[in-house]
């Protein structure tokens, strides 16, 4: 829904067919969908003194600023029976904004609700009192917005993921960006912000749920504005879909699955027999050999999580109780759906669905979880004295898997720590006290490099995957400067968790993968930064990498230190920093250089 109680009148143009039809293939390929309303604002925004301060303000009738310069055009066209598509003339400092929403529905409920909202703005229109007419058209905003601020997970299916699409007619392209941010500051940390090239006709833009869940709280109010900082007010975009969607199964791409991480098990009939809310404790039994798998797991660098529907008291004292507390990490106990829980612990542990494993008793919770998220391998409680047997399950013998659950712990202890420090994510990170020391390669590092370049994926701008040979011919070219990151805080290692090589000769990146167990938490800023004091001079300092659906999100580092696109063929990016800038230093990290011996 966008303000229609503010423009309910629509505009008849004329869209090319074969832009209509890429907006109805999407459309196809979504299940369900989520109800966002979305309104003009500003983002220099000090309402109601910029009213009679700002030169720029332009009424509206419910006396609000117009942001856009035609405020907000729906378009009527005999193909668009099905989407609505929305055409905007961008002012500066225009933002299209929503407040936030998981919640989903079925297309044709949202296409009836879509039609009794344009017909309750018809009715607004047609009062012949401009200033009643102002006063129910700001109701019904409010009494919109409030409906999305009630709104939430319970209930629902779970988003795949939020995706936008955008039409540009115009000669040339253009930056669109996206931020998501949470209304309460103890739920704030960093936003998630990410920015993208609209080309000439039609874009489709698709971010997993699972990207935005490792910046904001979801479950909790939040805001979505949609803003472009190069857009001349004079070139039209056109908007279809922009809100979380739920995907067809049958369009889900499914790629090969992973090495299970985490194995996340439900309690009652499945850790032991018998539920805790109906029977005393003493008269329940552990599951016969379970302490053994959940050991052999433990072993084998694997995870036990929790996803319970019981009462969190209870459940973390039956758990106490049976002496096994000690074997799990993220209990998630509540009356939640476990999709939700899921999602939860994948957040937390920053890892993709696929590298999880759900066991349960009941067919009703396995056939929820694979519903909302097929990537999940579930596996019926009776089965559990087999799980050590299966493929997935087999034994991760590197450094990283046999120190996992250590390094969990410490980040569970981070956890706890942040919340202490409210929406000040940063003077958290200061407290931390993360230090990032970089060394030369040596052949110290080749087992750790190679596992790295082998599992590093979200963060990895090359796509290249090194054999051990490979690692060790790298310390032969002269002009290859070739580091290895190592990263402790307060509260433990996390290792070694990066790589980069960097030609010296032209003063490139040619490769730079961390691992995701420290994303978001500015390390790679600091290595950049790094870089740039070390290589920039006399000549600018450039940076290439392969942009990919895995890596895109991570990419927006460069752009936080202001790198600039130099080329794009295909899928490669060449950026440059050139050597007339200042140097970004956040002094969040502390870095450590050292030199060869």
């Amino acid at each position: 829904m966008y303000e229609s109680e503010i423009y309910s009148k629509s505009i008849q143009e004329d869209i090319p067919e074969e832009i209509l039809h890429k907006f109805h293939a999407t459309y196809n390929t979504i299940s369900k969908r989520s109800l966002l309303h979305w309104s003009e604002h500003c983002s220099e925004c000090a309402m109601p003194d910029c009213f009679k301060t700002c030169d720029l303000y332009t009424p509206r009738v419910d006396l609000k600023c117009q942001r856009f310069v035609k405020g907000i055009e729906r378009i009527n066209t005999s193909s668009s029976n099905k989407i609505e598509l929305l055409k905007i003339f961008f002012k500066k400092w225009a933002v299209l904004e929503s407040q936030g929403s998981t919640r989903l529905f079925a297309k044709n409920s949202i296409r009836k609700i879509e039609k009794v909202d344009l017909t309750i703005a018809k009715l607004i229109d047609m009062v012949p009192l401009k200033f009643l007419k102002g006063k129910l058209a700001s109701r019904r905003y409010n009494l919109k917005k409030r409906a999305l601020i009630n709104s939430n997970l319970k209930n629902a299916h779970i988003p795949d993921a939020f995706i936008l699409e955008i039409f540009n007619p115009n000669e040339g392209d253009f930056h669109i960006s996206i931020t998501m941010r949470n209304e309460d500051l103890k739920f704030r940390k960093l936003p998630f912000q990410y920015r993208f090239q609209i080309k000439r006709g039609y874009n489709l833009e698709r971010i997993p749920l699972i990207e935005i869940q490792k910046r904001i709280n979801l479950n909790k109010d939040f805001r979505i504005d949609i803003y472009s900082e190069d857009l001349k007010p004079i070139n039209p975009v056109y908007f279809g879909l922009k809100e979380f969607i739920k995907d067809n199964s049958s369009e889900i791409q499914k790629e090969p699955l992973n090495k299970v991480k985490c194995l996340i098990w439900d309690l009652d009939n499945t850790v032991w027999d018998g539920a805790i809310l109906e029977q005393n404790l003493n008269e329940i039994q552990i599951k016969n050999g379970l302490i053994s798998v959940l050991k052999e797991m433990e072993d084998r660098g694997i995870v036990n999580a929790i996803a319970s529907k019981n009462n969190k008291e209870e459940g973390l004292k039956a758990l106490k109780h049976f002496g096994i507390e000690k074997f799990f990490l993220f209990p998630k106990i509540s009356w939640n759906p476990k999709s939700q829980s899921v999602l939860e612990i994948a957040s937390e542990m920053n890892i993709s669905l696929d590298n999880l494993a759900f066991i349960d008793d009941s067919k009703f919770e396995l056939e929820e979880v694979k519903m909302n998220f097929p990537q999940v391998r579930t596996y019926d409680a009776s089965q559990y004295l087999s799980l050590t047997q299966f493929p997935e399950f087999k034994a991760d013998l590197n450094t990283l898997g046999s120190k996992r659950k250590s390094y969990y712990k410490n980040e569970s202890r981070r956890k706890s720590t942040f919340q202490s420090f409210g929406d000040n994510y940063i003077s958290f990170l200061k407290h931390c006290d993360i230090r990032l020391s970089i060394h030369p390669l040596d052949a110290k590092y080749f087992e750790r490099v190679y596992e790295l370049t082998q599992r590093t994926n979200q963060m990895n701008f090359s796509g290249r995957r090194y054999q051990k040979n490979d690692i060790e011919e790298l310390m032969n070219e002269k002009h290859l400067d070739s580091y290895v990151l190592d990263c402790e805080d307060k509260f433990g290692k996390y290792g070694i968790i990066g790589f980069a090589i960097i030609d010296s000769a032209s003063n490139t990146i040619k490769d730079l993968m961390f691992s995701c167990r420290i994303q978001s938490k500015r390390i790679e800023h600091a290595f950049l930064s790094f870089c740039l004091k070390k290589y920039l001079g006399e000549k600018d300092f450039h940076v290439e990498f392969l942009k990919t659906d895995r890596n895109k999100f991570s990419a927006q580092v460069f752009e936080d230190l202001n790198f600039e696109t130099l080329k794009i063929t295909g899928s490669k990016h060449h950026l440059i920093f050139k050597k007339s800038k200042a140097i970004p230093e956040e002094k969040i990290i502390k870095v450590s250089y050292f030199e060869a011996k």
